[in-house]
Formats: C-alpha cells, sequence, structure tokens
C-alpha cells in the first residue's frame, strides 16, 4: 500500500497525460452531482449508504487526480508543495493555466526522467 502511495505522488507526467485526467476528473465530478442530486430528491432513507460509497469513490478518484497534478508539477522542476495553491481562489486558475501550457523539462531532472523515457539505446 505504501508503495502504491509513494508511486501515485512521485515521477514524472506529461501535460497529455495531465489533461486528459483533468477531463475525466471534470466529467466524473459532474456525474457525481447529478447521481446525488437525482438520489437525495428521493424520499427513501434507503438510498444514503450508496451516497456514502458514491462519495468515498470520488475522494479516492480526487486523489489519484492530485497525484496526477503532482506529477506534472514535477515535470515542469517544481516541488508538490505547489498544489497548494489548488486551494487558493486566483492562484489555482493561474497554476492550472501553467501546468496545461508549459513544456516540461526536456531532460532529467530531480524527480526522475522525462515522461516516456526509454534510456540510451
Amino acid at each position: 500500500m505504501r508503495n502504491l502511495f509513494i508511486r501515485m505522488f512521485s515521477g514524472r507526467t506529461d501535460r497529455s497525460t495531465y489533461v486528459s485526467w483533468q477531463i475525466i476528473g471534470l466529467i466524473a465530478y459532474i456525474l457525481a452531482w447529478l447521481i446525488e442530486t437525482i438520489i437525495a430528491n428521493t424520499t427513501s432513507n434507503a438510498v444514503y449508504p450508496f451516497i456514502a460509497v458514491f462519495w468515498i469513490l470520488m475522494i479516492g478518484f480526487g486523489i489519484k487526480v492530485l497525484g496526477v497534478s503532482i506529477q506534472r508539477l514535477h515535470d515542469i522542476g517544481l516541488s508538490a508543495w505547489y498544489a497548494l495553491l489548488l486551494i487558493i481562489p486566483i492562484a489555482n486558475i493561474v497554476l492550472w493555466l501553467v501546468l496545461v501550457f508549459k513544456s516540461g523539462d526536456s531532460g532529467q531532472n530531480r524527480y526522475g526522467n522525462p515522461p516516456g523515457w526509454r534510456g540510451v539505446r
């Protein structure tokens, strides 16, 4: 379990992977909101366990998206601490734009080799 956690938040990822996970995350959260709204409008108390399980899954998915964001920060040579800017209004938009449009370091940096690097042939 510890190795999975370390792998999720270490290393580097490229822009296309980052954008893909952002789009998947946006779609997932919209669907979550729609499903919760539909379920919450029912009068049965039997749906509450389903809502709890659903949001536990969404939190897990959010952790994965955070991991990809941290890997993208590593790709441009920044520390994972910059991910804290994602919770600050306006700063989160600026950081998101940087992560989407700034190209990663072309060579090895302190966070590892570039994504897709296969070594010397």
